[in-house]
């Protein structure tokens, strides 16, 4: 009888294993709700039921964050802040979801950033990016250094 039960606990393990991992893919696909409801399906008591909260926990705050740089970079992409929308875009999760989400966001960011030697906004307007830094003078317009 204990070698059924020990049995039947591998079983259950491979399962959760495999409910994880699809639910997994679920999320990387952009599908949180159903990758949630998935992830739920593994019993209480199975081994693997204690990280079933903190995982649920850790892709809704992953999702929440997305969101939240995806809406930033649109913003700042209006406003002609190239540099700082290719920074809120990069900090968002490297899924094929959110890869998809940000990729036209980040070739418009990179192509405003190459095209900007002046900081002008897509309004042509100054007032670009303003944390760009200036360059430096050529070696024969610098100032001798007082020794």
């Amino acid at each position: 009888m204990q070698d059924l039960y020990g049995q039947a606990q591998g079983l259950v393990e491979q399962w959760s294993d495999q409910i994880q991992k699809e639910s997994q893919t679920l999320f990387e696909n952009g599908q949180l709700d159903q990758a949630i409801a998935t992830l739920q399906s593994i019993p209480e008591k199975a081994p693997a039921a204690p990280s079933v909260k903190l995982t649920v926990e850790k892709w809704q705050k992953s999702w929440n964050e997305g969101e939240a740089a995806l809406k930033s970079s649109q913003d700042l992409l209006a406003r002609g802040q190239w540099l700082a929308a290719k920074n809120q875009l990069e900090k968002i999760a490297p899924t094929p979801y959110w890869n998809q989400k940000k990729k036209p966001l980040l070739q418009e960011a990179e192509a405003g950033i190459a095209g900007s030697g002046t900081l002008r906004s897509r309004t042509g307007s100054p007032g670009g990016d303003r944390r760009r830094c200036r360059p430096e003078p050529a070696l024969s317009q610098r100032q001798p250094a007082l020794v």
